[in-house]
């Protein structure tokens, strides 16, 4: 059905905007959180440098994961929209 079709693809569409927008959002986070540790690394030493040093590490991979999320994300809402489109004929 035509309009079933068409409603499945919006909604899956609204899902892609959405986490796109939550992983913006966690990556400016994250980003600040980063350079705030870079920040206190470059002044810290011994036990404490290696403790800055391993959280950096943990934060930049889940900004890594998060965009690779997004970018998942964002060619997913392209997907969805060229087949809403080719649905609607516009």
């Amino acid at each position: 059905n035509y309009k079933e079709e068409r409603k499945k693809i919006e909604v899956q569409i609204r899902k892609a905007q959405k986490l796109i927008e939550d992983s913006d959002k966690k990556v400016a986070e994250l980003g600040k959180k980063r350079d705030a540790l870079n920040e206190s690394l470059i002044s810290s030493v011994g036990a404490d440098a290696g403790r800055l040093a391993k959280e950096l590490h943990d934060v930049s991979e889940v900004i890594d994961q998060t965009e690779m999320a997004m970018l998942a994300a964002m060619e997913e809402q392209q997907t969805l929209e060229a087949q809403l489109k080719e649905l609607t004929g516009s």
